[in-house]
């Protein structure tokens, strides 16, 4: 999870999906990192604490629903890698590969574009 310190515009700038738990490239370019449950970093950027929080690995429904809902009320994006909403039905499987939470007003486009595999195409959003 990335603190404020450095401006929404770094989503720009390409991000390691290799980085690992522990955040150590986000640590090199002075970013913040926060060991918690991804339902604690949403909540952190829902309340201004963090900017972004980009989440690469798989997670199950449970583990991120009640920290979504307070982020969508607080005004954040919280979208799938691919921009696209995150869905809360059992129709869509109770594992998602991964998500972005940005704060009211962040740079979701420019994280989702710098989160993309080189030369891949995303569906537009709804």
């Amino acid at each position: 999870m990335s603190s404020t310190s450095p401006p929404r515009a770094a989503c720009a700038s390409p991000l390691a999906a290799s980085e690992g738990a522990a955040g150590t490239g986000a640590a090199r370019r002075g970013c913040d990192t926060l060991p918690s449950g991804s339902s604690l970093k949403i909540c952190a950027v829902a309340e201004g604490a963090a900017d972004v929080y980009p989440r690469l690995g798989p997670t199950r429904l449970w583990d991120t629903a009640g920290g979504t809902a307070i982020a969508i009320e607080a005004g954040c994006d919280v979208v799938a890698l691919d921009g696209m909403p995150l869905r809360y039905d059992l129709a869509s499987g109770l594992v998602r590969s991964g998500f972005l939470v940005t704060a009211p007003g962040g740079a979701r486009e420019a994280c989702i574009q710098a989160l993309a595999p080189s030369g891949s195409t995303r569906r537009r959003p709804l």
